[in-house]
């Protein structure tokens, strides 16, 4: 079957039917907001959006951790081509316009790869629906993982089709390496392991054909991805991440056994779209009080097929049961061995992430036991039994709240004037919400309204020691946050000097010099901190720095220096910084601990700071040499192999 098919073939226009119903919230006047949603992501993607449409492109970050990369930070998804969305739509409505039309991607990505592996169109179907609609599936949508699953099918389709047809590899190549510019790297392990396990199961293939064609699609996947991969190693670098986590930090969110039955039993323990979190049974088993994967939901018919389908495709059964059990984390014995002897897998986060790699396989085994029913109806009607019964347990897994709750509110206003171009700090409290009803987009619209931790960076105001939720913010900037979180207020007011903290908010009544009460919002008060600075002149005599202009990627200062000295700047210490005085580039150097100083001679001069990612020119010349290395494979192909013979699925 040829994907530029798709669009006659009926189930793909009952998938787009069904996903437009089922999320007709987030695609008319709701939206998606859960957790790192309103807290992390979306303040991305306002970033990107503003900078797309003001014609420019986002190298830094300047509203986030004091300041960090935006392009090389694999969290921020910089350069998925699915971005594009966001030059042409408000950032909200692409936001879960994209969400929504990766879980349709999903659903026809798996119909596809099971209609290439020989399945009737009412088996794929079946295929597409429980990749697509499980409850791991769709409780990706609140942390992005949407943007990187579909590319899991299609990589394993593209592969089989190129073995059984001797077409190309490249667009299996090319679709491997899109994970990466999602940001999900576990996924893109997911997806080799998947491909790896796929290939072995292909037996009527020569070995060596199958481990060139393996050995063809990683390089070739690394190789396209260089551009962001090379740059991402050195923020990797430079960040918290680099650090080996503690085994505390590496078991983070793994499944408790209890949890299990949740296979079968929609909301096992209770839900997680309410406000009162001891609706959730399951808190004291889960590291952070809630989950991770909201769901795990598979649903007794989906996995009744796939048990039925077992014993004949062992190889996808061991990977779905492989999935389970590294999705115990800590309370798998022996998985403490993995983190004391295989140090690489410290990178990857979150033993419960490893419920999106069982899903294909169970998706693929219910699919191949309807293939063998042989009476149409009987198909149509298990088919109808797993979509039902998925979409009635997927119905509450992803909260929606009304757009209005990412409307700007009126302490922001307030905040972005009284800062300037410096920044913003909230400090963190315990929460307290008052909510008609006993729903999580109250606490939402609360952390909002007060510009909690990161949540400021929405509206255009630069924020400093927030929550350092992906471990890319730069070390040392990280370390000053958890520093300043235990010190008291005369102790913190150094650190928010140099760090340009203008404005912050707090519970506390804080009383230090240069610091004076602006607002009172309810039993919190906003501060103005006369003793930040954006840049500050330090030598033997007194001189002035100010900064003239800010833009995302760079920025001017002006220095009169009555004597030789040194300009510090309330910004992070990064490799990539380039510093211009009166046009010659000059050194920087590290200064108080987590910022940056240039040296400046005696008289008036103007300070230009640029910044432009490490290894990104190296890794955008990769990614070339690599497409134009597949380039010519694909019109080599014939050569390289004489695959042939009839349709097979692994065993």
């Amino acid at each position: 079957m040829r994907l530029r098919d798709l669009y006659r073939d009926r189930a793909v226009w009952l998938y787009g039917l069904i996903t437009a119903v089922f999320f007709y919230r987030p695609l008319t006047t709701g939206t998606f907001f859960f957790r790192d949603y309103y807290g992390f992501f979306y303040p991305k993607k306002v970033l990107l959006a503003s900078a797309l449409k003001a014609g420019t492109f986002p190298l830094w970050d300047p509203f986030t951790n004091g300041g960090r990369p935006f392009l090389a930070t694999p969290s921020s998804a910089a350069l998925h081509p699915a971005n594009l969305l966001y030059a042409i739509l408000p950032p909200l409505v692409a936001s879960n316009w994209l969400l929504v039309l990766h879980v349709f991607f999903c659903a026809v990505a798996a119909y596809w790869l099971a209609r290439v592996a020989g399945m009737t169109r009412i088996a794929a179907f079946v295929c597409g629906v429980a990749f697509a609609f499980a409850g791991a599936t769709l409780s990706c949508a609140n942390f992005f993982g949407l943007l990187s699953l579909p590319w899991i099918p299609l990589t394993i389709g593209l592969t089989h089709r190129a073995l059984r047809e001797g077409r190309s590899l490249v667009p299996a190549a090319l679709a491997a390496a899109m994970p990466v510019f999602g940001s999900m790297f576990e996924i893109v392990a997911m997806l080799f392991a998947t491909l790896l396990i796929w290939l072995m199961a292909m037996r009527d293939i020569r070995a060596r054909t199958r481990a060139a064609a393996f050995a063809i699609v990683l390089a070739g996947a690394a190789g396209l991805s260089l551009v962001i991969a090379l740059p991402a190693t050195s923020v990797i670098e430079q960040a918290s991440r680099s650090e080996k986590r503690s085994w505390e930090s590496f078991s983070k969110w793994s499944t408790h056994p209890r949890r299990l039955p949740e296979l079968i039993v929609p909301q096992w323990f209770g839900p997680t779209d309410t406000l009162d979190d001891r609706d959730y049974r399951g808190r004291q088993w889960e590291s952070s009080g809630f989950p991770l994967i909201l769901s795990i939901y598979l649903g007794a018919p989906l996995l009744i097929l796939a048990a039925i389908a077992a014993p004949r495709h062992r190889a996808l059964a061991a990977l779905a049961l492989l999935a389970i059990l590294l999705s115990l984390g800590r309370y798998l014995p022996g998985f403490r061995l993995i983190y004391d002897y295989v140090p690489v897998v410290t990178i990857f986060r979150y033993p419960q992430k490893a419920f999106l790699l069982m899903l294909l396989p169970v998706a693929l085994l219910a699919g191949f036991t309807v293939n063998r029913v042989a009476r149409t109806r009987d198909a149509a009607l298990l088919a109808a039994m797993v979509t039902i019964d998925l979409l009635a347990a997927g119905y509450r897994v992803n909260a929606y709240a009304p757009r209005a709750l990412f409307d700007e509110p009126p302490l922001a206003a307030m905040v972005r004037d009284a800062a300037g171009p410096l920044r913003f700090y909230s400090a963190p409290r315990p929460v307290v919400v008052r909510a008609p009803e006993n729903h999580v987009r109250w606490l939402a619209q609360s952390q909002i309204e007060t510009l909690a931790d990161g949540t400021a960076a929405t509206f255009g105001i630069p924020v400093a020691f927030n929550v350092d939720i992906d471990l890319l913010a730069p070390r040392e900037m990280a370390a000053l946050t958890r520093q300043l979180r235990r010190a008291s207020w005369p102790q913190a007011k150094p650190l928010l000097d140099a760090a340009g903290v203008r404005v912050f908010l707090t519970r506390d009544t804080v009383r230090l010099p240069d610091v004076v009460e602006i607002a009172r919002i309810e039993n919190l008060h906003l501060y103005l901190n006369h003793g930040a600075y954006a840049a500050r002149f330090e030598g033997p005599c007194a001189g002035r720095a100010r900064i003239v202009r800010r833009e995302l990627n760079s920025a001017r200062y002006e220095v009169d220096a009555p004597c030789n000295g040194r300009v510090v700047f309330s910004e992070n210490h990064y490799d990539g910084w380039r510093a211009l005085v009166d046009g010659n580039e000059v050194p920087h150097t590290r200064a108080l601990r987590a910022f940056t100083a240039v040296a400046v001679p005696k008289g008036r001069h103007v300070i230009d700071r640029r910044y432009f990612p490490p290894r990104l020119i190296a890794g955008a010349i990769g990614t070339l040499l690599t497409a134009l290395a597949l380039l010519i494979l694909a019109t080599e192909r014939r050569r390289l192999a004489g695959w042939s013979g009839a349709v097979s699925a692994p065993q």
